[in-house]
């Protein structure tokens, strides 16, 4: 992916398989280098979370999260603090 390195060996979900492309949203804020890599490893982002298919939620532990709609199928949590998503129960055995 042109521009954009992914630490760890990590992959980028939009790039799973080759002209495979998931809607995804970012939010909540402006995050332009995160949207330019999403767009450059094929996503198509897209203005509400309810046309979304994957959800990169950009805010900390803390910060209202949102309902997630039928069609997420996968949510990027931010790198740190993620124990607090489990205590508020935001990810539970049936949807994780």
């Amino acid at each position: 992916m042109p521009g954009c390195t992914f630490p760890y060996g990590g992959f980028h979900p939009a790039s799973i398989r080759e002209g495979f492309t998931m809607r995804i949203f970012v939010g909540f804020g402006d995050y332009p280098h995160t949207v330019a890599a999403l767009r450059d490893a094929g996503a198509t982002i897209v203005s509400s979370i309810s046309e979304a298919e994957g959800f990169v939620f950009t805010q900390t532990p803390g910060t209202v999260f949102p309902k997630l709609p039928p069609g997420i199928r996968w949510v990027q949590l931010p790198s740190a603090g993620i124990n607090a998503y489990f205590t508020a129960g935001h990810i539970t055995p049936d949807r994780r």
